[in-house]
């Protein structure tokens, strides 16, 4: 007789520990053991071991270990019980579950949902496939997105229908209260629910364990939402997503590299056109979350961005990541006012490697933009303003507020090469911004100010008068360009 027990240590011995770590680290072998970043926690050299002859993992950095169960329990926050019907899904063993496990109050489980959404894709390909999707098949083939594409990213079609997918949930009998959790339907206010994506291209958004998580949509009329996606829930956190990931992963290792696009369309062309590492944030910047994501596999990922006001905020927000120390951010600007689309289309694979390979580290990148708005640096006045108004992007980002006093320092250090000037003359404009700028703004408290100025950035007061602001600013002014100070020897007295 199989019980509870019996079924799980079958379903322990169907799931190899390696396999289904790699679906989220990059292993690499180290002996007997296989070895990457630990996901647990943010670090530079690798310290999380698994080890395949005990179907174990252990990490020496964070100290979490277990076996396969305790790995996706802690990776993805959910009970036992899940990460059971997860492993048996996968391995295909069957789990009896008995009917009215859960309490009345309790909505869908997340094996619910995961169901919900599988069988929506089907239903979504279904009707692309069908008399209906033909001009969306046309749309497709006109804009030179393969076949193979359509299948590999298992894209479908939502009719121009309220209630065609209620209707067809009704008939597999998924309940509207599944739909809901899902975020494949929405509650009218007058009662009942219509479905959530109508005349829309349809985009499966998949995890790296080839679950479906949520949904995209272009709209394929005159709807003023270009894109929509699935609405937060369970399965679905937009900041933790990437598009194409179960399909990059693979392609990370092999390419010691990612490259972050824009949109949905754009990671299809990319992988039409030789580009496995492509993924896309979803209608965002690449967030925290995503770019941890991302170090479990590589660590260096090449920001695609065009040069329009969405491109820029895209550009800033990687340089704070770039900020973190834990993922080399490069960024790659899109010329002529193309997005990687229109771009491949127009020039082909081999130059947009050449636009990859050009691609600048981001805190370097940001550094010659600012320079530029400052008419180039071209005088020593405009550099020093130049100075100014990069520092404080990064003295007051979200990022840099939030390292802890070593990071913050190997920040300061970065800025400093990059500046060229000492490390000392960034903790002086970083003191120079907060001041001009306000003290509630500040990012780090006075006892870390304190250590700063301990490790060799110790800065001076608020200018007690006139005559000292004044040379304040001419001493910062000679930190960043020390050939001036012949001109002025003579005559500065900097004690004052």
């Amino acid at each position: 007789m199989r019980t509870l027990e019996s079924i799980t240590q079958e379903i322990r011995a169907a799931s190899d520990i390696v396999e289904v770590v790699s679906q989220f680290v990059a292993l690499k072998p180290a002996g007997r053991d296989f070895k990457g970043r630990c996901p647990f926690h943010r670090e530079k050299t690798p310290s999380f071991h698994v080890r395949p002859a005990e179907q174990y993992f252990k990490c020496f950095g964070c100290g979490k270990a277990g076996d396969v169960f305790t790995f996706l329990m802690e990776l993805h926050s959910i009970t036992f019980m899940e990460v059971r019907q997860m492993l048996a899904d996968q391995a295909r063993i069957s789990i009896e579950v008995q009917a009215g496990q859960r309490s009345g109050g309790a909505g869908p489980s997340r094996q619910d949902l995961l169901k919900a959404n599988e069988w929506a894709v089907g239903l979504f390909r279904k009707h692309l496939n069908g008399s209906a999707g033909q001009p969306v098949r046309e749309y497709l083939a006109k804009r030179g997105i393969s076949d193979e594409m359509v299948e590999r990213f298992q894209l479908g079609f939502a009719p121009d229908s309220y209630d065609s997918l209620l209707a067809a949930a009704s008939r597999a009998g998924i309940a509207d209260r599944v739909l809901l959790a899902v975020g494949l339907v929405r509650e009218r206010t007058s009662g009942g629910c219509y479905d959530m994506f109508r005349d829309r291209l349809m985009f499966p958004i998949i995890d790296p364990a080839n679950r479906v998580v949520g949904f995209g949509g272009r709209a394929l009329g005159d709807d003023s939402a270009k894109y929509i996606n699935t609405p937060e829930t369970t399965l679905f956190h937009k900041s933790r997503c990437l598009y194409g990931l179960n399909l990059a992963r693979k392609a990370f290792d092999e390419r010691k590299r990612a490259v972050v696009v824009e949109g949905y369309t754009d990671v299809i062309k990319a992988h039409q056109n030789g580009f496995h590492e492509t993924v896309a944030p979803l209608g965002t910047a690449l967030t925290s979350r995503q770019s941890d994501i991302l170090r479990r596999y590589v660590s260096r990922a090449i920001v695609v961005f065009d040069a329009d006001p969405a491109g820029k905020k895209a550009a800033d927000r990687a340089v704070e990541i770039a900020l973190q120390a834990h993922l080399d951010v490069l960024l790659a600007v899109m010329p002529d006012g193309l997005d990687p689309f229109d771009f491949l289309s127009q020039k082909g694979a081999a130059k947009f490697e050449d636009l990859l390979i050009s691609a600048m580290p981001a805190l370097s990148f940001k550094w010659q933009s600012t320079l530029r708005e400052h008419q180039g640096g071209g005088s020593p006045a405009a550099k020093l303003e130049a100075v100014r108004s990069f520092v404080e992007f990064i003295a007051f980002s979200d990022t840099f507020g939030g390292l802890d006093e070593i990071r913050r320092g190997q920040a300061i250090d970065q800025l400093a090469v990059i500046l060229g000037v000492s490390r000392q003359a960034v903790g002086i404009q970083v003191k120079a911004a907060h001041q001009r700028l306000g003290t509630s703004r500040r990012p780090q408290t006075e006892g870390q100010a304190d250590s700063d100025s301990q490790a060799g950035t110790k800065t001076p007061s608020r200018p007690r008068s006139a005559e000292q602001a004044a040379a304040l600013e001419i001493l910062i002014s000679l930190v960043c360009e020390p050939g001036l100070f012949s001109r002025v020897a003579e005559t500065f007295e900097p004690h004052l």
